[in-house]
């Protein structure tokens, strides 16, 4: 069964005129007439009836046609989404990825990117959001992924996920034994701060008013240097649940109060996006992240 047979057929149960149909078809009324009698002869029986003044579908035209017409939609579908894939395969993509989102979060992303679109080069940033932010501004990258609290009004955010903050410990550490870890646990244990984390960010943003201070033992910008300081025993830290990636580290739920953040695509608002980006924008929504 072929498309053109399917459209003709469409084009006649629609109109129930065989001059109207072969114009929306652009073809002629005999190669009209001929693709349907090749589809009746393929489905096995008559679908429409031609008499002087009347045209009309038989039952079984009736009964094929809604599937007829739900087939030719799949088809020109993917035949869409083919020339679109044929459109964005030599372009470029600058990415820019908050340095606080862990891998585990990106490779399915980057690795459903490789298989749809193999062509395209993707390049990848890592930095802080505001520098992010600024970067989406002056045009350095095309789209970013950011978990800040708010973003400036030029800025478009596309919720993706929402993550946990969590107290990531070594297996060791006397507060395993809690399933939960309030924040007041953690004043007077030796704390690690990463520098680039926007934790204070979302906390001063919901508890402004709420009063702890931090044993501050190490600070660090580098993710990997804060986690292996953990497995060494040399204190705790705070980090989004997703952004663990250190095997072997231990993580319990941050309560009183409970602090989390929402990860979102963004882009800035009014500025044209090319096929890549609103293609990488369209995985980004429909992608099962949790």
């Amino acid at each position: 069964m072929e498309l053109q047979q399917m459209k003709c057929f469409i084009a006649v149960a629609e109109t129930l005129n065989f001059t109207q149909a072969a114009k929306f078809c652009g073809v002629s009324q005999p190669a009209l007439s001929r693709a349907i009698q090749k589809l009746e002869d393929e489905v096995g029986g008559i679908l429409i009836r031609r008499e002087r003044n009347r045209t009309h579908l038989t039952d079984l035209g009736n009964i094929i046609l809604p599937r007829l017409k739900q087939s030719l939609d799949f088809a020109e579908s993917a035949l869409l989404e083919a020339q679109e894939f044929s459109k964005i395969s030599a372009t470029k993509l600058s990415l820019g990825v908050m340095c606080t989102i862990g891998p585990n979060r990106m490779i399915p992303l980057v690795e459903h990117m490789a298989q749809k679109v193999p062509q395209l080069d993707l390049k990848l940033f890592a930095s802080t959001g505001l520098q992010l932010v600024s970067m989406l501004e002056s045009g350095e990258i095309d789209v970013a992924l950011i978990g800040m609290p708010e973003y400036p009004d030029i800025i478009n955010a596309y919720p993706l996920f929402k993550e946990r903050y969590v107290v990531a410990l070594n297996k060791d550490h006397h507060l395993n034994d809690l399933r939960e870890v309030p924040l007041a646990k953690l004043e007077s244990e030796p704390y690690l701060e990463r520098l680039n984390c926007e934790f204070d960010d979302h906390f001063d943003a919901e508890y402004s008013d709420f009063p702890f201070t931090m044993n501050t033992r190490f600070s660090s910008e580098n993710e990997e240097w804060i986690q292996s300081m953990i497995l060494a025993g040399l204190g705790c830290a705070i980090i989004p649940e997703f952004s663990v990636f250190q095997t072997g580290l231990v993580t319990r739920k941050l309560i009183e109060p409970c602090i989390s953040r929402t990860v979102c695509v963004a882009t800035v608002r009014g500025r044209p996006q090319s096929e890549s980006l609103l293609h990488f924008i369209r995985l980004c929504r429909a992608l099962k992240w949790t």
